[in-house]
């Protein structure tokens, strides 16, 4: 009996550590093959110097581009009700991957704003449909498991040590390099990001057979409507929507660490890589030391805080070791912070909708954040005219208020002021 019972245990272990090994390595090429990895320095770099762009302009032509993140529903939707070869979940990863492969392939030649962003929508589609049947993989997998926050830590640990080979990486082409060759040199590099995706998940996903039923329309259907009809989902949504909705300046920032602070290139990607080590470290101390000890409620009242001082702190980067500090500092905190937003997030998704679902909820996340992202360099260009202090308090602010909705998940979501049990 219990040999039984250790060779269960056994076999479970050894299922956990395969998942753990694909999402770290299905996420850490999604942070390279993402717009906003390797390519990502080099892209603003091109839009600035080459198209001659503001970032008011910038922040608009990328506008464009998260409209595939936006529509993540759908592609949940898809995954969920109709299967291919008998697989929902295998069979999207494999073709979606070889769609965004072709996206950046089509970036080799292009250099006017058409052609990129043409590219681009295409390389967009399939890795935000990729995306979202990975995370569709890791609740069903997390709820089997009982692992959930460990996959999540482990997925987004492995991204942000992507993040730090990008950011340097990207920065060094910016510096090494004219704009258009390195945005054409980081395209070619970033074709192998799907490529792996495709190769990891070919080797180590099962994928059980599936067929469309009426049963099985059915369930799925009524995990759709209790989408709809749950008032935790709404306000989850509301939270989600509101927590990523403060004026963002990423893009100003990066004109300001060019044009006052006069930062170079390689050191601007450096910075960037530097917050990603301490996104690293937070996704650790979120996975293996918070999560065991802390409230999930506590834990988004932390996050607000992290975001509130976080975003001041830029205010105090003046040279490069003032910017070296704080963006690791904001680095390891931001990691911790958003972690916890998708803690709400995944445990809000009820069964046999869980793709839809949390495709739904990031969905949100993503259009509220490129849109405080658009408002944010509209501010900078117009309203304070290239000056990042009120921009940043703006932003600050608006992430404190964000305290106002905490009642709201309390009301529809009594589990989150339990402690979470480690695994």
């Amino acid at each position: 009996m219990n040999k039984t019972i250790e060779g269960n245990e056994g076999s479970q272990n050894f299922v956990v550590r395969k998942l753990m090994y694909f999402f770290a390595l299905v996420y850490f090429a999604q942070g390279m093959g993402q717009v906003s990895g390797l390519i990502g320095q080099p892209l603003t770099l091109y839009f600035k110097d080459v198209l001659g762009f503001t970032a008011s302009q910038i922040e608009g032509w990328m506008f464009i581009l998260v409209i595939p993140w936006t529509i993540k529903p759908l592609y949940g939707i898809v995954s969920d009700f109709f299967p291919i070869l008998g697989s929902r979940r295998k069979s999207y990863l494999l073709i979606m991957n070889v769609i965004a492969a072709v996206g950046f392939v089509m970036m080799l030649g292009a250099t006017s704003i058409n052609a990129i962003v043409m590219a681009l929508l295409v390389a967009s589609v399939g890795t935000a449909f990729s995306d979202v049947v990975i995370d569709a993989l890791m609740i069903e997998k997390g709820r089997d498991t009982g692992k959930t926050d460990q996959f999540q830590g482990t997925q987004w640990m492995w991204m942000a040590v992507s993040s730090i080979l990008a950011s340097v990486a990207g920065g060094y082409l910016c510096e090494w390099f004219a704009p258009a060759a390195a945005l054409q040199i980081a395209s070619a590099i970033t074709i192998a990001a799907p490529l792996m995706v495709f190769v990891v998940t070919w080797l180590l996903v099962q994928d059980a057979k599936v067929t469309i039923s009426m049963d099985e329309v059915k369930t799925t259907g009524r995990g759709y409507l209790e989408v709809f009809m749950s008032r935790k989902m709404w306000f989850v949504a509301l939270f989600v929507a509101f927590w990523n909705f403060s004026p963002g300046f990423g893009t100003p920032w990066f004109y300001y660490m060019t044009n006052v602070l006069n930062f170079k290139q390689s050191f601007i990607g450096n910075l960037s890589a530097i917050g990603a080590v301490g996104a690293v470290l937070g996704a650790w101390a979120f996975k293996d030391y918070l999560v065991p000890r802390m409230s999930l409620i506590n834990l988004v009242k932390l996050s607000i805080w992290i975001g509130f001082f976080g975003t001041l702190a830029y205010l105090f980067i003046s040279n490069a070791w003032t910017a070296v500090i704080i963006t690791f500092i904001v680095g390891l905190a931001s990691q911790m912070a958003f972690l916890a937003v998708l803690g709400v997030a995944a445990q809000a998704c009820p069964k046999k909708a869980e793709a839809f679902a949390f495709a739904g909820l990031m969905s949100i996340a993503n259009l509220a954040t490129k849109g405080s992202s658009n408002i944010g360099a509209y501010l900078y260009d117009n309203v304070f005219e290239s000056n990042m202090t009120p921009l940043i308090w703006v932003s600050a602010l608006f992430t404190l208020a964000t305290f106002a909705f905490i009642p709201l998940l309390r009301m529809v979501q009594p589990e989150v002021g339990e402690k979470l049990k480690k695994d």
